[in-house]
């Protein structure tokens, strides 16, 4: 469910005999125990998953939002492979929550062939992925969820991961150590969580996602109360399906260095909106507002650079995300209404290192800043914050024992003061069987003139307990 996988490459000790360091999953909630299997034909295939029930509301006063007070996760994970690098992958996860909403997303799901990552001189390596694929270019968009290159699962904010756009990648890999890498779609699949619950016929728009603010269903004006009527306009399927994204990366890359630069001309992940209302003529006691989705095209670039040895991992990244000022719908419409999504360009940088020790404890530090300039706009309902502006990430896992794990995660916003808390310790009751319990805990301003990206969110606090079947 958690795409955020840390493991330990910590370099085998001269003194032991056979030493291989034990992989520590960051997501302790659902670490994987399947082993891969050979069969004669040196063909490697694992399919494991795990069925996990949590509820949010161990502390006081938290887990109170609705869809935030229990829920129930299925993930799925398959991997086949055989030694002329032929592969196929399936990456799968679910949830259900207690106001009966269930969110999926499939990761990753693609047939392929690796390019050889070997580092030799002998020979050049040409390798492909046709489906849905993580383009692993860019750590910020990675690190921190800003959701530009690839999408996000985004069940809950803490953990947004990542999510694969569908297509066909091609990778080319010379005996040098350089390499090129080419994207094409033509079919657009949006962000799907969080959703909100539209009826059209009653006109409502609810949500059963603690992470997705429903507009008001009514308005107070003059000391009259009056309805919203949400008139949603859907657009035909295919033009929302139909659209195309392209790009590629280049780089160099060897068994411990690799410096990549990317560029992506691809739709926004998420769909934008325009709105209009109309006040009833007669009695004034109903509001009817046109709701209007498009697509927001971008251009996606950035870079990376990353050294890795000897269980030491050091980076540096940037990312920018220009989009076009035309909205692919209803222009017209568009541009006659006030209240609409409006994206701006956005521009960030980061660094980050992170080290393993004693086969048993990793601890990673990252930094975020946003480069770019924001404005916001007090009129329009619409305006998004940023998620982050200035940030510090700090984030710890060890295993005490074979039994006993735990994580730590710290994200810091120096700019707008926002806080994210998160921790969880894992016990390993049985080989099948994991019991967990953590928090995760929002700091923010209240909602307001001085509101943040985390302030709507604030209730979204859980101190919870898990147990998690593992198969």
């Amino acid at each position: 469910m958690f795409a955020q996988s840390l493991e330990f490459q910590v370099p085998e000790k001269s003194s032991k005999k056979n030493t291989h360091p034990p992989k520590i999953n960051k997501d302790f909630n659902q670490e994987a125990v399947a082993e891969v299997q050979k069969s004669k034909k040196n063909q490697k295939r694992s399919f494991r998953g795990s069925f996990g029930l949590q509820g949010n509301q161990l502390g006081e006063k938290t887990g109170e939002e609705t869809g935030n007070r229990y829920m129930g996760d299925l993930d799925l994970f398959y991997l086949s492979e055989d030694e002329e690098g032929d592969k196929k992958v399936f990456d799968f996860a679910s949830r259900v929550n207690d106001a009966s909403l269930v969110m999926f997303s499939v990761k990753e799901a693609y047939v392929g062939k690796e390019a050889s990552k070997e580092f030799s001189d002998e020979e050049n390596s040409i390798g492909y992925k046709l489906g849905r694929v993580i383009l692993d270019w860019s750590k910020l968009d990675e690190k921190w969820g800003f959701g530009k290159l690839n999408n996000r699962v985004n069940f809950d904010f803490f953990r947004p991961g990542q999510e694969g756009l569908t297509g066909l990648l091609i990778e080319f890999r010379h005996k040098t150590g350089l390499f090129a890498k080419g994207f094409a779609s033509y079919v657009y699949v949006p962000e799907l969580n969080p959703s909100l619950d539209i009826d059209v016929n009653a006109g409502t728009v609810k949500s059963r996602h603690p992470w997705a603010k429903a507009p008001p269903a009514t308005n107070e004006s003059a000391g009259k109360e009056r309805a919203l009527y949400y008139d949603v306009q859907y657009p035909d399927i295919q033009d929302i399906v139909f659209n195309y994204s392209v790009g590629g990366s280049v780089g160099f890359e060897n068994k411990h260095f690799l410096a990549e630069g990317f560029y992506m001309r691809k739709p926004d992940n998420r769909i934008g909106v325009a709105a209009d209302f109309k006040v009833d003529p007669v009695g004034f006691d109903k509001v009817d507002i046109t709701v209007e989705p498009g697509i927001f095209y971008q251009d996606v670039f950035g870079g990376q650079l990353k050294y890795e040895n000897r269980g030491f991992e050091i980076y540096a990244s940037y990312l920018y995300s220009k989009p076009d000022a035309d909205f692919n719908g209803d222009t017209s419409f568009y541009e006659a209404t006030s209240y609409k999504h409006i994206r701006i360009e956005e521009e960030y940088g980061g660094v980050g290192m992170a080290r393993a020790f004693n086969d048993s404890y990793r601890m990673e530090l990252n930094y975020v800043a946003r480069r770019s300039r924001y404005e916001k706009i007090n009129d329009n309902p619409l305006n998004e914050e940023p998620r982050w502006n200035e940030a510090i990430n700090v984030n710890f896992i060890a295993r005490w024992s074979p039994r006993f794990s735990s994580l730590l995660d710290i994200k810091y916003d120096i700019f707008s003061l926002d806080r994210l808390f998160s921790f969880a310790t894992t016990y390993a009751y049985s080989k099948d069987v994991d019991l967990v319990a953590g928090f995760d805990v929002i700091g923010a301003n209240d909602a307001g003139e001085n509101e943040t990206f985390w302030s709507p969110f604030r209730n979204n606090d859980a101190v919870y307990g898990r147990m998690v079947y593992r198969f």
